[in-house]
């Protein structure tokens, strides 16, 4: 668990992965929460919207299976120029399509 072979950067779990996207919904809503508002989004002009668990969850499944559609595969990189929506805020999407890197440009 611990790895203490370069003092003094120890690293615990250095073999362990983590999975965002099921920390992040995925669990949520397999424990029944999916109904639940895990998102409150206000826009610069006033826009208002309350994302449930459920809902980002369809939206982070449906860009990850799209992009695998297409052919990118895990390690490629994939550019988001987007803006600032709900829709465009889930960055669990392309990791969930394979640990994706990400670049943002603005």
């Amino acid at each position: 668990m611990l790895d203490d072979s370069n003092p003094p950067f120890y690293r615990w779990f250095a073999d362990g992965t983590l999975n965002v996207s099921h920390n992040c919904l995925d669990r949520h809503v397999q424990a029944g929460h999916g109904d639940r508002v895990a998102f409150h989004w206000y826009g610069e002009q006033g826009e208002q919207r309350d994302l449930t668990y459920a809902e980002l969850l369809a939206d982070v499944q449906r860009l990850a299976n799209g992009l695998t559609g297409r052919g990118v595969q895990k390690g490629d990189v994939v550019v988001r120029g987007v803006r600032r929506r709900p829709e465009h805020l889930h960055r669990g999407q392309l990791r969930r399509a394979g640990r994706l890197q990400l670049r943002h440009r603005r």
